[in-house]
């Protein structure tokens, strides 16, 4: 669809401009957006078309995994996965404190917020 394409145009203008730390923060988006499009058998995992591109360069610093894990935890959750949501929140708070000004800190915080009252609901 034009939102696949829009975002894989994205992400090759950054790639071309060499911006890799923008093309990595990209991957989980398209992956994500993928995933709910049902172009996985596995939606639940970040792998797929957009990190196959991903495989282009080089990233040794582990940029964007992060924001995989936020994206993924919010695939979690909307595939019913409290396990999974509960573990990736829990990854997310233990080692992406240092991000908290970012963008993703009101997404991350609601979905925590979703992923706490499941498992409240599950005691």
């Amino acid at each position: 669809g034009p939102l696949v394409q829009d975002i894989e145009k994205f992400a090759e203008q950054m790639a071309e401009y060499k911006q890799t730390v923008v093309f990595f923060l990209t991957l989980p988006l398209w992956q994500t957006v993928l995933n709910l499009m049902g172009a996985s058998d596995q939606p639940l995992l970040m792998e797929g078309e957009a990190y196959e591109e991903g495989r282009r360069f080089k990233n040794e610093n582990r940029i964007g995994e992060q924001s995989a894990w936020s994206y993924q935890t919010q695939l979690a959750v909307y595939f019913g996965d409290l396990d999974l949501a509960e573990e990736l929140s829990t990854k997310l708070l233990k080692e992406g404190g240092s991000n908290e000004w970012h963008y993703f800190s009101c997404a991350r915080t609601f979905f925590f917020g979703l992923v706490a009252m499941d498992l409240y609901r599950e005691c």
